[in-house]
């Protein structure tokens, strides 16, 4: 096969084996599925949409936990057999479930959240880091196309498991815990056990398939395409050490790079790649909040089951497109100005959620979020490979990804702590609260990047990476030297433990935990939030598809914006916008509001995962990108954990509406996190 077409099947692979992994959002789906059949079926009667929660956090705290350690694995087995190891753990996690669903809450927690959260972690960041060294200079826009693919998954499995389960669209019965619906008829209920069977048979077929066009280019490889494209004359180091500026630089002649990819190490000591987190994290919020609750939030809202599935494919379809979208922007646009729109769009969106209830509302908005949080998976892929080199971008991502992790149990916690104390209102303008605080985190981003030029450190050219990741203007052409690895660009790669020394990278972890409260609310809560609007279950899995198109479009347009506008500005837009939105999630019943809340806060939440990544990549290199990355996203670990923890505890005493202000909260310290980054990078 020519050169170019095999990169461009690895770019295939790898979109494959994230629409399998890109599955973890059909949990607002398959939510109120699950938990009607527990209620009535398993050992766990006692279970709730909060308690159901724990699912999501605990799975996308597998991701997070995982990723770094999937990039160990690779420099051990290779890529093929490490995404095919991942993919095929994902799902073993599904189809255990055929028999947990039937025994109790924990076991359901471990196979369809843990062990399916730790397979896609480690497959994750690997197909990410093997389709984009085959394009280093287009970064952005492959990560996008691949992240896609996990955006869009729910597109098409969502209306599987609607149409499979619930084929009459009969609307949720029962009435419980105030506002909260539930199935109890037996020939809609008695199909969820086997719905996993197929699903997990579905997706190991389709994993085999990409994982057989994945895998990196060899040194020859790479050197034949760079020639086959003219990349000789093509001055790409000032596009890959200048993370967030604003326009393209001017091509200048090619020549061997002098520096090193980032290892995790170095990646970590930058306060940047924290930053970075951080803004992951409270981003992150608000995908967990309309994730799992978008479907149960259309059903409160009387929606039918078979329009809620429609919305959750067409906001599948959107969260897709926005991947690839947000990827292409991220070659052109500054990160922070994309992160930032994000941000606050998602903010937006979420605190206005519930200001209707009208069924085109409820498609708008879900499928706007879905557009917005998608951008987060393809800026921060790109991002990180742009700053920390593509040879260790699988670790340095799954670094990065802890942030999603930790967010994701912080959004559970909160969900089910507080969701039916403070409502679906409150539920939401907590995730605004949250994405407000990534917009205010990638304000603070170029800051932080100052601030690392300042201190600097001898014999380290990462500062310039990351001082570059928010400016403005083009950068200036500069001598390339090429590496045995075939990175570019004068960047030195940062090791995991150097990049963990750095504070920027602390500031990125933070930012990323935080942003993924949101996450985790949205994302475990947003269908039975709609169900207790009244929403019947097509309905919602409609919004839900629509959500999850906006989600991976809203990826492509993150990641594409990471590289042409400034992280900090971006990471910003995408906190306060999530504020915004989920402090108004509640404030309307109608279906049109839902749909517009969700899919704009599945679009806002988004560019989490696709700006972390391209940071990451961007401020420690390529070289160690699967562990940096990994290590950040712990702080989506954790914050899943969190999550689980807080809806547990407090989503009875605060109701909707509390919730939902607390993930806004969470967002608010996204934004305030992403403004100090570039403090912390001058300090």
């Amino acid at each position: 096969m020519p050169t170019p077409w095999k990169g461009i099947g690895a770019v295939i692979g790898g979109f494959l084996i994230h629409f399998t992994l890109g599955t973890l959002y059909t949990f607002g789906n398959m939510s109120p599925y699950v938990v009607s059949y527990m209620r009535l079926h398993s050992h766990s009667k006692w279970i709730g949409y909060p308690d159901a929660t724990w699912i999501f956090g605990l799975s996308i705290f597998g991701q997070g936990a995982s990723m770094a350690f999937g990039g160990l694995i690779e420099k051990r087995i290779g890529a093929r057999l490490t995404a095919l190891l991942g993919s095929w753990i994902m799902s073993l996690g599904v189809l255990l479930s055929y028999f947990a669903v039937k025994s109790h809450l924990g076991l359901l927690v471990v196979t369809y959240g843990l062990l399916f959260g730790v397979g896609t972690g480690i497959a994750y960041a690997v197909a990410i880091a093997a389709s984009m060294s085959w394009f280093p200079s287009r970064r952005g826009l492959v990560g996008g196309i691949v992240v896609a693919g996990f955006g869009g998954g729910s597109l098409v499995f969502d209306q599987f498991q609607t149409l499979y389960i619930n084929p009459d669209n009969v609307r949720a019965n029962v009435t419980a815990g105030g506002n909260e619906r539930y199935f109890d008829q037996p020939a809609i209920i008695d199909r969820v056990p086997s719905c996993f069977v197929f699903l997990g048979l579905i997706y190991a077929l389709m994993q085999a398939v990409g994982v057989a066009l994945l895998r990196r280019p060899t040194a020859a490889e790479l050197e034949e395409r760079q020639e086959l494209v003219g990349e000789a004359g093509d001055d790409t180091a000032a596009q890959e050490t200048a993370l967030d500026e604003g326009s393209p630089s001017k091509p200048r002649a090619w020549k061997p790079r002098r520096r090193m990819d980032s290892t995790p190490g170095q990646m970590v000591r930058k306060p940047q790649f924290w930053l970075l987190w951080a803004t992951f994290l409270v981003n992150s919020q608000s995908v967990v909040y309309i994730n799992t609750q978008y479907k149960s939030f259309g059903l409160s809202k009387g929606l039918n089951d078979h329009y809620l599935a429609i919305v959750g494919s067409l906001a599948a379809a959107f969260n897709a497109a926005s991947r690839v979208m947000w990827g292409h922007l991220h070659d052109r646009v500054a990160y922070r100005a994309l992160m930032f729109v994000l941000s606050f769009g998602m903010a937006v969106l979420m605190s206005t959620f519930t200001l209707s209830g009208a069924p085109w509302y409820y498609l708008l908005w879900v499928c706007a979020m879905f557009s917005l949080f998608a951008g987060n998976f393809a800026l921060f892929p790109a991002a990180c490979a742009k700053l920390y080199g593509q040879t260790n971008l699988t670790v340095n991502y799954g670094l990065l990804f802890t942030a999603n992790a930790t967010s994701g149990i912080i959004g559970a916690l909160l969900t089910t702590v507080l969701k039916d104390a403070i409502g679906w209102l409150g539920l939401f303008l907590l995730g605004a609260a949250f994405s407000t605080l990534g917009a205010v985190f990638t304000l603070l981003f170029e800051v932080a990047g100052r601030r690392q030029e300042l201190v600097g450190e001898a014999g380290d050219d990462t500062a310039a990476q990351e001082t570059a990741l928010d400016e403005g203007s083009p950068s200036k052409p500069v001598a390339m030297e090429t590496s045995e690895h075939g990175n570019r660009g004068g960047e030195s790669d940062s090791t995991p433990g150097q990049m963990v020394r750095k504070p920027q990278f602390w500031l990125l972890w933070a930012t990323f935990l935080v942003n993924s409260q949101s996450v985790v609310y949205i994302n475990t809560q947003y269908k039975s939030f709609g169900l207790s609007k009244g929403l019947n279950d097509h309905y919602l899995a409609i919004v839900g598809s629509l959500a999850a198109a906006f989600n991976a479009a809203s990826r492509v347009m993150w990641g594409h914006l990471h590289d042409r506008v400034a992280y900090r500005a971006l990471m910003f837009v995408l906190s306060f916008g999530m504020a915004v939105l989920m402090s108004t999630f509640t404030l309307s019943g109608a279906p049109w509001y839902y749909l517009l809340w969700v899919c704009a806060m599945f679009s806002l939440f988004a560019g989490n995962f696709a700006l972390f990544p391209a940071a990451c990549a961007k401020l420690y290199g390529q070289t160690n990108l699967t562990v940096n990355y990994g290590l950040l996203f712990t702080a989506n670990a954790t914050s899943g954990i969190i999550g689980a923890l807080l809806t547990t505890v407090l989503k009875d005493a605060i109701g909707w509406l509390g919730l939902f202000l607390l993930g806004a909260a969470f967002s608010t310290l996204g934004a305030v996190f992403t403004l100090l980054f570039e403090v912390a990078g001058r300090v």
